[in-house]
């Protein structure tokens, strides 16, 4: 997490709307659930399935506790998350629909023992079988205001999100050889985690 010397800490405090790039893979998991067929490429078709109040319950088993835009809105990505809620939502995913704790330190050691140990901890959130297949290793997009830049790269051992904008939100548009370059980075950082394994 990065920020500066203030008390806010954007991770954890700050929220603000997803836009559809991003939400698409969440509204198609709770497509699944429900046993529905998600609609590619068309979050509003697909969440209109639903219907506002279960995929709105269905979002919000991902960890998303947010506003929520109304009806068809709120399919298009408005809907407010944190920085962690939405590494946390996307991690469901990769694990196979478990909703992860969070948990900032792992493990503390000395050099001749573990002085404390917390595993990691989850929390079912969907069936295996809602998971969409196929995922892409990177995700990114803009909400409807152009205020906020978002980025995900899935991994098998990590997610890695990003958000770029200002904390009083002001329209803007990032550059594309910005948006390659952390593209690039992100995929890198994708590829080097599932070479872990």
């Amino acid at each position: 997490m990065l920020g500066d010397e203030t008390d806010h800490h954007r991770a954890l405090d700050s929220r603000r709307d997803l836009g559809p790039e991003l939400i698409e893979a969440l509204i198609n998991t709770a497509s699944l659930e429900r046993g529905h067929l998600p609609i590619k490429g068309n979050p509003v078709a697909t969440g209109r399935q639903l219907g506002f109040n279960d995929a709105s319950k269905l979002l919000r088993r991902f960890g998303l506790g947010g506003t929520f835009g109304n009806g068809d809105d709120f399919f298009r990505g408005t809907l407010s998350v944190s920085l962690l809620e939405l590494a946390t939502a996307y991690a469901t995913i990769l694990e196979g629909g478990s909703r992860p704790a969070t948990v900032f330190i792992r493990k503390v050691e000395s050099t001749d023992r573990t002085l404390f140990s917390r595993p990691p901890a989850i929390f079912p959130a969907f069936n295996d079988h809602a998971i969409p297949e196929n995922l892409p290793v990177f995700f990114s997009g803009q909400s409807l205001s152009h205020a906020d830049y978002w980025t995900v790269s899935l991994g098998k051992e990590c997610v890695v999100a990003t958000w770029i904008g200002f904390d009083q939100p002001k329209r803007f548009e990032l550059p594309a050889a910005s948006i390659l370059k952390l593209s690039a980075a992100q995929k890198e950082i994708s590829r080097s985690n599932q070479n872990r394994q």
